[in-house]
């Protein structure tokens, strides 16, 4: 029966393409997205909320779909900003919860919308309840979000409250989707439309209808087309705007180390250098870490240095994904690396962080148990780099004095 009725729906499902193609423009140009320095908005769930009103929950959960595999996909680009690595499978340390939180809160989102406006639709108050349901679609949809990240990533601190912590940008966006609810609400419901619909969803029976059809394909494929040229521009113009997020300047010279593919030393004092500059967070607390693997000579003439190089990419390997999610890395010599955590974080949590390190690397080679000694120091920024890195240096010094394969913490 619902294949039936789907079929013979022909202008419910332009409609419905439409919303798909215009989901998708949003959800890659500046179109979805507003930035108000410090923090970006996204507009790109009104096509849902669209969705959800003009058509239903079924149509509102695959656009809901759509939204969160674009959010995804983005998040797992090269020049995504820390804060959004969390939803990429690639970067969070937490595939499941990463999909879960792109994907299933979306998902859920489109659903509970689109089932909503079922329950409204037919109502004596229908159009109040359209109203209101727009104006708090926004609040709906960061309610899932931030309890699906709090259930998923408990340590950022984020649960379903976190929602009521939103401000007047976000009742500015509100007030967008209200409007464009109901622009769409009346354009779908004019008489001209609704006779124009009836007759789509006849066409089947009348080749004269059908050529029109033809005609809407067109259009559907131009504005097809005109997506792939608008996601083009957009991601030539994000990639600028994010890295200048990362206070990333690209030079000519090559800045990622070639063997460990971590940022190499320029970059990441650069990078260090940068953030201290950033008046938002002077006055907070941030920690640099600076390592040094242990005996690493004596691993290269003992395993040779092919063992020596697989050791260092390795050990690149565990840090980044141990300390990514709240900073970056980088390899500043042969042996040693630093890190910046960006991040608020504990010295409780930072402990538990260093444990597991330690216990990641000593399996890298089976011959010989891999160690390093690290040296942590707890600054308030700002603090320039030739601080960082004397006094990190001094306490590195004290972990080796205490017997290497260990940290300290000052």
């Amino acid at each position: 029966m619902k294949q039936n009725k789907w079929k013979h729906l022909k202008f419910e499902k332009y409609v419905f393409v439409l919303l798909l193609a215009i989901e998708l423009i949003m959800s890659f140009t500046f179109l979805g997205f507003i930035h108000i320095d410090p923090i970006s908005l996204t507009t790109a769930y009104i096509p849902i909320v669209v969705a959800g009103c003009l058509l239903g929950p079924l149509e509102s959960t695959l656009i809901g779909l759509v939204f969160g595999l674009a959010s995804m996909y983005k998040a797992s680009a090269l020049y995504v900003v820390s804060d959004d690595k969390i939803f990429s499978p690639l970067y969070s340390g937490n595939p499941i919860g990463s999909i879960l939180l792109s994907v299933g809160s979306r998902v859920l989102f489109g659903f509970v919308i689109g089932y909503l406006f079922s329950i409204i639709k037919g109502r004596k108050y229908e159009k109040i309840g359209i109203w209101i349901l727009s104006l708090i679609s926004q609040w709906i949809h960061a309610f899932l979000v931030f309890t699906v990240m709090g259930a998923c990533f408990p340590q950022l601190g984020y649960t379903g409250m976190s929602t009521f912590h939103m401000g007047i940008n976000d009742a500015l966006i509100a007030l967008c989707c209200l409007f464009w609810v109901e622009v769409a609400y009346k354009i779908y419901h004019k008489e001209r439309i609704q006779k124009y619909k009836d007759a789509v969803n006849q066409s089947l029976d009348d080749p004269y209808l059908s050529s029109k059809m033809v005609a809407i394909s067109s259009g559907i494929s131009f504005l097809i087309i005109c997506i792939a040229i608008f996601s083009t521009g957009y991601f030539a113009e994000r990639s600028t705007y994010m890295l200048k997020q990362h206070r990333v300047h690209v030079t000519r010279t090559i800045e990622i180390d070639s063997l460990t593919g971590v940022m190499g030393r320029r970059l990441f004092l650069q990078h260090c250098q940068n953030i201290q500059s950033d008046q938002r967070i002077h006055g907070h607390q941030g920690w640099f870490l600076f390592l040094d693997v242990d005996w690493f000579k004596q691993i290269n003439d003992k395993l040779g240095h092919i063992a020596g190089d697989e050791t260092l990419k390795k050990f690149a390997m565990f840090l980044k994904e141990q300390f990514e999610p709240y900073g970056v890395v980088g390899r500043v010599g042969g042996d040693e690396f630093a890190v910046m955590i960006e991040e608020e974080m504990s010295q409780e949590a930072l402990e538990e962080e260093l444990e597991q390190f330690f216990q990641n690397i000593s399996g890298i080679q089976k011959e010989v148990t891999v160690s390093c000694s690290i040296g942590v120091y707890r600054f308030t920024y700002p603090k320039t780099i030739k601080e960082l890195l004397t006094k990190t240096d001094e306490i590195l010094y004290e972990a080796k004095a205490n017997g290497r394969g260990c940290f300290v913490i000052r």
